[in-house]
């Protein structure tokens, strides 16, 4: 059992006071304490005998008002309460030249560029011009001197001037322990059931999964969150195996998506269960599925087997591809956690100059919001350049080394923060972020095989079908379906795939030019390519009548498909120097496809070769015996296109990287 100093220590605001304590002790008068809980700061300094004896006063009347001897601890105590914080802009009222304890509250909207009001920024210089002038006099007042301390409380952090740092600290005050929420849990049930929890059958499953829920939001939320559940459900303890537990974990998540709302950078990305699938992605699927019991109960994989939380994965490749699509599929598998967009596009482009202070609200937040999938969408827009010597660079830097820190010390604290990283492209991406215990695992995404391509026509149809199917009902008209059921058959897609309207100029392994009339697509050209031939149809007035039991008939589909390809310029046939970049690249840091079966491995890839050789092989048996093995025309196609592209482009411009 802890003793009552094991768990003052473990608290936030002990952990505050000793600082704040070691502070005072070292001489350092000012103190800038990061926090947007202002209450832990009173209760730090309450509890802390030093403060309550050696502390001025404050009142908005009267700027400073001396200790009265013969006054008790208590009532001093008592005093100082009352009065503990004022706004910085009543620090005009007051004299820098008289000892005192002060607490300056400062809003975030009074801070400009990482910089403090300039009342305030005058009244610190001020305030350490007085004791560095009575330095070298040894009398009383200095030494009252020595016993003054102005604490700045600030939400975000700031820019000290160099004037004044030697004598300041910064001290950020961390979310409350898991111990502080199981009490503040414990207390708010007694005050609003009116019962002890601890003689509640089931109560630790109850506060262990509370304690998860709430994990990283203040106290004084948390007991917010309580009002609200049972001003709702009546009763704040409700067990785990209680169907209104799920009534009560919705409270708790909306509540905590509210946090979400006002953040200029982080979105709550809604996840359907009945949203598109992803196709294709069998290995990723199956990796995540293997790690879903440890996401929903990370302390019994603890307890049984030591297994600590995955970290995350960094999913790469060429656009259009379906990563987005894979961060919603990972919020799902993972049993529905929140999913949280973090565009790190959006921190530079927007936060010039405060990129630092944003990302470290972002992942705040995003800690309030565990367990939960924080999807970092185009990392490599947020950390390019890190390598630079530029000035810019160096803001990119710190942005970077904070991401990096925070990962490694998220399972530390106990957060069950899943990372989704995605890029269309991982040159810029600095080395260190490949390294071991970044990430889990690093997967890739290419253009889709003909089975793959199969799978996505098919998903995508049948989600427009039963989309269309829904508005029909709700708005009352006669239901029936979008597409003819001979439209969504394997054989059909296929037709479409191995016609001369998508393979328009068969390649072989004697090419030494790649072909750009193929019309190799990704994810999003398929979607592009049936709604064109929808919008086709229904500009010709070639839908079927009313009476019919589906609007797009196979024939009219097919015939509007072929003439909606011929129309498209797909992502293989204008990016083939790029596919070939990015795979060399996806090589090199050895990436894992998402499918089970690479058409394209890298086998046959090597960029050690000799100038007078292909980087790519195809005329090895192994190349031929692996063409014979491809399911289809279209993926023997693909494998040409590739290793062309390769021998193509990376051969005039040979990179040691590669």
């Amino acid at each position: 059992m802890n003793t009552k100093a094991e768990i003052y220590l473990d608290s936030q605001y002990g952990k505050l006071s000793e600082e704040l304590k070691k502070a005072y002790l070292a001489g350092q008068n000012i103190v800038y304490v990061v926090t947007k809980d202002y209450s832990v700061v009173r209760k730090a300094i309450e509890n802390e005998p030093i403060f309550c004896l050696r502390s001025q006063q404050v009142s908005r009347d009267i700027s400073t008002t001396q200790s009265k001897p013969g006054i008790s601890a208590t009532e001093q105590k008592t005093s100082f309460a009352k009065n503990l914080f004022f706004g910085e802009e009543e620090l005009a009222r007051f004299n820098p030249k008289t000892p005192s304890i002060c607490i300056v509250t400062v809003e975030s909207k009074n801070i400009s560029n990482d910089n403090l009001p300039n009342t305030l920024n005058k009244y610190l210089k001020l305030f350490i011009d007085n004791i560095t002038n009575l330095s070298s006099k040894n009398d009383s007042e200095n030494d009252n001197w020595k016993k003054s301390m102005v604490i700045v409380v600030t939400p975000i952090p700031i820019s000290v001037p160099e004037e004044i740092a030697l004598y300041c600290r910064i001290i950020r005050v961390q979310p409350p322990s898991e111990h502080e929420i199981q009490d503040k849990i414990m207390d708010l049930v007694k005050k609003l059931d009116g019962n002890d929890l601890s003689n509640k059958t089931g109560y630790l499953t109850y506060i262990r999964r509370l304690t998860n829920l709430t994990k990283g939001l203040s106290l004084h939320k948390i007991s917010q969150i309580f009002s609200r559940i049972k001003s709702e459900l009546d009763y704040v303890y409700i067990p785990t195996d209680n169907k209104g537990f799920e009534e009560l974990e919705k409270i708790i998540q909306d509540e905590k998506s509210q946090l979400i709302a006002n953040s200029a950078i982080l979105k709550l990305i809604k996840v359907r269960e009945s949203g598109k699938q992803t196709s294709g992605m069998e290995k990723l699927t199956s990796w995540l599925s293997e790690r879903k019991s440890i996401i929903q109960n990370p302390d019994k994989s603890l307890v049984e087997g030591f297994i600590p939380q995955p970290n995350g994965i960094l999913l790469s490749g060429i656009p259009g591809t379906g990563k987005s699509l894979a961060a919603k599929a990972t919020a799902r598998e993972f049993g529905g956690l929140p999913l949280l967009q973090l565009d790190m596009g959006n921190i530079l482009d927007k936060y010039q100059g405060e990129s630092e202070h944003k990302m470290e609200d972002a992942l705040k937040l995003a800690e309030s919001m565990s367990p939960c999938v924080l999807w970092i969408d185009e990392i490599e827009k947020g950390i390019a350049g890190v390598s630079g010597d530029s000035s810019g660079s160096e803001s990119v830097k710190r942005i970077f080394g904070k991401l990096l820190t925070w990962m490694q010390e998220k399972e530390e604290r106990g957060l069950c923060c899943f990372v989704f990283a995605t890029a269309n492209s991982i040159d810029s991406i600095p080395p260190e972020l490949f390294r071991s215990g970044r990430f889990d695992e690093k997967f890739y995404t290419f253009l889709p095989s003909s089975k793959e391509c199969i799978e996505i026509f098919l998903s995508i149809l049948s989600a427009q079908d039963k989309a269309y199917m829904k508005l029909l009902e709700k708005t009352g008209n006669e239901v029936r379906h979008l597409f003819d059921n001979k439209i969504m058959e394997d054989y059909f897609i296929n037709e479409i795939l191995s016609s001369p309207h998508v393979l328009v100029n068969k390649m072989s392994v004697d090419d030494t030019k790649v072909s750009k009339e193929n019309k190799f697509m990704t994810g999003a050209d398929i979607e592009a390519v049936i709604n064109r031939a929808k919008l086709i149809l229904y500009h010709e007035k070639k839908i079927s009548p009313r009476s019919a039991s589906y609007v797009y008939s196979k024939e009219a589909f097919r015939s509007a498909l072929y003439q909606a390809l011929s129309e498209t310029r797909t992502y293989g046939q204008t990016n083939a120097k790029q596919i070939a970049e990015c795979f060399a690249l996806l090589s090199e840091y050895n990436f894992q496809p998402v499918s089970g079966n690479a058409v394209v491995p890298f086998d046959f890839f090597d960029p050690t070769v000799g100038s007078d050789k292909p980087m790519f092989n195809l005329q090895s048996e192994m190349a031929k015996i692996h063409m014979e093995k491809l399911n289809s025309e279209y993926d023997r196609q693909l494998f040409l296109y590739t290793g062309l592209s390769i021998n193509q482009y990376l051969k005039k411009n040979r990179k040691t990287e590669y």
